[in-house]
């Protein structure tokens, strides 16, 4: 292999590689959004089932903010009984707007609160709703 073959080949993986971050990056935050949108789905599924099983004779919510999906007992994230919280970490790329706090009343396991969460990075955005029965969509 001459020397004018050993640049050629290294300026074409250096095009290709310089070529390929951007679309790994893009791959990697709209994997991120997704895994984020289907924490907080299971996160409002689970406390729904908590609720309605009446878990620890209280009522069960999810409390998303910016960092983390926080599974709680309790009236409120405020009032919530700490040692009980399960956290899902959320990337520091992704933006919370919308619904914050659900809380799912017991036995008939309705949230108390409805509407929309929004979670959006740089790339894309995903809107989950929560209707009066506690059926979450996205």
């Amino acid at each position: 292999m001459t020397l004018l073959e050993l640049l050629l080949v290294s300026s074409i993986l250096g095009i290709l590689a310089a070529l390929s971050i951007p679309v790994g990056r893009t791959l990697l935050l709209q994997n991120d959004l997704r895994l984020a949108a289907v924490s907080a789905i299971q996160s409002m599924r689970r406390a729904q089932v908590l609720s309605q099983a009446s878990d620890s004779d209280n009522s069960w919510g999810v409390s998303v903010q910016p960092g983390a999906i926080t599974l709680f007992q309790g009236s409120s994230f405020a009032s919530r009984n700490t040692p009980l919280d399960e956290a899902t970490i959320l990337p520091s790329t992704i933006a919370v707007t919308g619904l914050t706090e659900v809380v799912f009343d017991r036995f008939t396991g309705t949230p108390q609160q409805t509407g929309t969460l929004t979670l959006s990075n740089e790339t894309t955005t995903s809107v989950l709703t929560l209707n009066a029965k506690g059926m979450v969509s996205d």
